[in-house]
Formats: C-alpha cells, sequence, structure tokens
C-alpha cells in the first residue's frame, strides 16, 4: 500500500485491516467443532499458504497484495489477534469503511474477494468432501484452490453458487461475513 494511501489511516484502523484476514481464517475454522483433530491443522496450514498465495497474487491490486504482505510480515502477532464472531463481523464492516475513502474501487472490491476466498478457502480445508493434505490424480487440494482461483479472476464472486466443502454452520457464517463487507 503506497505511503498516500495509508496517509489518512489510523494506526488502529492499519492494525484492524492487517489482522482480518487472519481473524477471518481463524474465526471460520472454530465456528463449528465437526472434524477430528486434524481438522484445526489442516484449517491452520490453509490459512497460512491462502494469505501467502493472495499476498503474492499477480492478478489482484497493488493495494491487496501490499495489505496481505504486512499480514504475513505480523505472522508473529497471529495468535494475539482475537477473532470471535462479533469482532469479526464488526471489523469487518470497520474495514470496508476505512478504506473506501482511501483507495478505489478497484481496491475495495478486490479486498471483498480476497477476505471472502480467505474465508471459503479455510472452511474447505476440511470438510465432508476431502481435506487440505489430500490429492487427487497428483493435485494437491490447495494446488486446485489455486488454479481455480486463477479461472475466476475478473468474474464477479460466485463462490456462493458452487458446491461447498464446508459445513450448513460454515456457509451461514460465510453468508454473513458477505453481507457485512458488502455494507
Amino acid at each position: 500500500m503506497s505511503q498516500s494511501e495509508w496517509k489518512n489511516i489510523s494506526y488502529n484502523d492499519k492494525d484492524i485491516l492487517v489482522a482480518l484476514p487472519v481473524k477471518v481464517g481463524v474465526w471460520i475454522s472454530h465456528y463449528d467443532d465437526q472434524g477430528d483433530v486434524n481438522a484445526n491443522d489442516n484449517e491452520t496450514s490453509a490459512l497460512k499458504e491462502i494469505i501467502s498465495y493472495l499476498a503474492d497474487d499477480k492478478t489482484s491490486t497493488l493495494f491487496v497484495t501490499d495489505l496481505f504482505k504486512e499480514t504475513l510480515h505480523a505472522q508473529e502477532s497471529w495468535t494475539s489477534w482475537p477473532c470471535d464472531h462479533n469482532c469479526v463481523i464488526q471489523d469487518a464492516k470497520k474495514a470496508i469503511s476505512i478504506i473506501k475513502s482511501n483507495v478505489s474501487k478497484q481496491d475495495v472490491d478486490a479486498f471483498r474477494e480476497a477476505l471472502l476466498t480467505v474465508c471459503e478457502v479455510v472452511a474447505q480445508a476440511y470438510g465432508e468432501f476431502g481435506s487440505y493434505d489430500e490429492t487427487q490424480d497428483g493435485v494437491s487440494w490447495l494446488d486446485h484452490i489455486k488454479t481455480t482461483l486463477q479461472k475466476l479472476k475478473g468474474q464477479s464472486y460466485v463462490s456462493m453458487d458452487r458446491p461447498f466443502n464446508v459445513s450448513p454452520a460454515e456457509q451461514e457464517a460465510i453468508y454473513e461475513l458477505r453481507a457485512a463487507l458488502s455494507s
């Protein structure tokens, strides 16, 4: 994010923006307690992988990649960021409010898409139809997700119309996050 984009954003607001991708991932990971002992490890690995991927996503906006790079650089703080339901939804609404007046509409839309992507990828990391560490035809689950994300770039966010590998509770949480990000 350029200096001019940060100049009107307070340190507290910047902290909200940088922490939100992790908060969203941890929140959806703990939204329901389905799964075995491997579920949390798989979802944590997926969270790290998708944040790293989005920090280097050549098809996203500079604002989003810079923000996700900041999130990666703050990895030692991840465990200290609270992520209960109310906090995540409030922070999502506040984040959109913060950036709407500081970046382009394209950046706002890319930020929304990136957060929903984090939420969906973590939710799918361990579910009814497969797991993060499984492979199919020699292709890892995460590589399949990355390929799908690349195909969807430039299209409207259609994730809610695709089949999910998530519980009904997680689906509802994704809908709620989507609504909060649309405010």
